[in-house]
């Protein structure tokens, strides 16, 4: 298994997911486990590459955060 970084391509209001890091065999299985677990946004906004965006996560590298999905009110 890959860890997949899922993010939202426009903003993103309360209820809703900003982003996720799916751990999945694939770039689509990644889409499609990030679209069951999404927020007032809709399903179909992580299954598209047309509002989210999908890139495989190296593990190696610099110490850093991966995902901080910060949306105060």
């Amino acid at each position: 298994m890959k860890l997949y970084l899922l993010k939202r391509r426009n903003g993103c209001g309360y209820d809703e997911t900003a982003g996720f890091v799916v751990r999945a065999r694939s770039f689509a299985n990644a889409r499609k486990v990030a679209g069951l677990e999404a927020g007032d946004e809709g399903g179909n906004t992580w299954r598209s590459s047309a509002t989210s965006s999908c890139e495989l996560i190296r593990t190696e590298g610099k110490e850093e955060v991966i995902l901080r999905d910060f949306n105060a009110g």
